[in-house]
């Protein structure tokens, strides 16, 4: 009998000890599943961080590039100015893409700068004018008449509109 109670309480403390590092087990378990929660979020945090550093270095470059750019436009402006050059007008609003779709005589609006031939009164200018879409040649014919009026010789000779 003493035997049979002693296997007996052998068998209950192996369970209970069995029990216990189970438990320790899962409590070690969900701790391990949270430290890696952790660490994910930390290298996320640390690789967004750094990410922003790059982009701002990179929007700084950008910057100290486009101020230098512009810098030297304007310095050599005056020459630039007096020398003959070729001006390519690009029409486009600058909407979003789904915006233009749905916009209604997108085409007409965008050709609303033609206006900008009148550079050409300035006799160094010659204008290159990308149309959005083919123009008739009454259109063209009336801009050259409004050029001559205005002052400017030969305009027809002075600007190329391509589509």
């Amino acid at each position: 009998r003493a035997a049979a109670s002693n296997a007996a309480a052998s068998i209950i403390q192996a369970e209970w000890r069995r029990a216990q590092v189970a438990r320790l087990y899962q409590d070690m378990k969900r701790q391990h599943a949270a430290a890696i929660h952790i660490a994910n979020w930390w290298r996320f945090f640390c690789d967004r961080k750094a990410t922003k550093l790059v982009l701002a270095e990179k929007r700084e470059r950008d910057q100290h590039a486009w101020e230098a750019m512009t810098a030297t436009f304007w310095r050599q402006w005056p020459r630039i100015r007096r020398s003959k050059r070729v001006v390519v007008h690009i029409p486009s609003l600058s909407f979003p893409e789904r915006q233009r779709r749905t916009l209604s005589s997108l085409d007409v609006r965008q050709n609303a700068q033609m206006a900008r031939l009148c550079d050409m009164r300035d006799p160094n200018v010659d204008i290159v004018y990308v149309a959005p879409f083919p123009l008739n040649e009454d259109t063209v014919s009336y801009f050259n008449k409004v050029l001559q009026i205005g002052g400017v010789a030969d305009p027809a000779k002075r600007f190329r509109i391509i589509v």
